[in-house]
């Protein structure tokens, strides 16, 4: 196997009860609006989707307009979002398991893994690169909503976000979604389906994920240890 191949996706749960719904084939899509709302750590991120949101209802601070040299307080004004590429999506996530090059990247991918099992559940679901196309096709054809895939990328400047690139201070989630229609931007009905048949056969549910050295039997890492 090759350094950064893509081994496959893993999906975090608090309750196991929505991780069998999943594997039964019901799909839980979020707005946007609703993870710039969420105010748990790792769920919200104020600026999903869009390069700047501003929300009078999360207490942020007033914007005023400087219009030569005057100050002028937009009382009236109640939300502010900013997109730069495309708008927003109904959204399911995944985190994308690479094979680490180096030991630091081993050591980060053990950090990272472990926070996402604190901030999103420690039950997982994992789901082979292999059956990926598998899941994403079942996904299209059971969804009456056009739909995309895309690995997010991650960038320190705002500019830069949107639907598929994030602030870097989420890169720890590596993760992958699947969007889902264009909805209203303040839109915080999520979007539930279903696939008639499930997963079950395409993916694992809490089961012993490691990665192991084939030359001296050592366990690199061990998800459902960290």
């Amino acid at each position: 196997m090759e350094a950064n191949q893509l081994l496959g996706f893993l999906k975090f749960f608090h309750n196991p009860e929505y991780m069998e719904l999943m594997l039964d084939g019901v799909i839980h899509c979020q707005t946007p609006e609703a993870y710039r709302l969420a105010s748990q750590e790792g769920r919200g991120d104020l600026n999903e989707s869009c390069s700047m949101s501003w929300r009078r209802v999360r207490g942020d601070p007033d914007i005023e307009l400087h219009i030569n040299g005057r100050t002028v307080p937009l009382e009236d004004l109640n939300a502010v979002t900013v997109h730069g590429e495309r708008g927003d999506s109904w959204l399911t996530c995944w985190l994308a398991l690479r094979l680490p090059a180096e030991q630091e990247d081993l050591d980060e991918l053990k950090r990272d893994l472990a926070r996402m099992k604190v901030e999103f559940g420690s039950h997982y679901v994992f789901l082979p690169a292999f059956h990926a196309v598998s899941y994403l096709n079942r996904l299209k054809e059971s969804a009456d909503k056009p739909m995309w895939a895309a690995e997010v990328s991650y960038e320190e400047h705002h500019v830069r976000w949107s639907a598929r690139c994030k602030s870097a201070a989420y890169s720890y989630q590596r993760e992958y979604r699947v969007g889902f229609g264009e909805c209203d931007v303040h839109d915080t009905e999520p979007y539930v389906f279903s696939c008639p048949g499930g997963f079950r056969d395409l993916m694992y549910a809490d089961k012993e994920l490691q990665l192991v050295n084939e030359d001296t039997g050592k366990v690199l890492l061990d998800v459902g240890s960290l």
